[in-house]
């Protein structure tokens, strides 16, 4: 697990590596979570991401699902509800992406 201390150096850190998954606070240092994922999008990464924040907004939670996040969540957070929709959206992108087959 990587973590960065804002979403401008997370997209900054380059290398050919995929994370399983993105964990997003919508209000970071520099960049916010929708322009992080803005730029997965644009950069054609299948990345799922997971947005988070500490604003119960319907109109961020309907941005972020557009953009294509996988889950939304406020703060604070359940902690098991996250981590099973995390499982989830890496099972999902594994079993599309053909990884772990024989």
């Amino acid at each position: 697990m990587d973590t960065y201390a804002s979403g401008a150096a997370f997209l900054n850190a380059g290398g050919d590596d995929e994370p399983d998954c993105v964990v997003l606070d919508l209000h970071m240092p520099q960049t916010t979570g929708f322009e992080v994922q803005a730029q997965l999008v644009k950069r054609g990464r299948s990345t799922p991401v997971i947005v988070i924040t500490g604003g119960d907004d319907p109109e961020a939670q309907s941005r972020a699902l557009r953009l294509g996040a996988k889950g939304f969540f406020g703060k604070p957070v359940d902690g098991e509800a996250l981590l099973a929709t995390i499982d989830a959206a890496i099972t999902t992108r594994r079993a599309q992406s053909g990884w772990g087959r024989p």
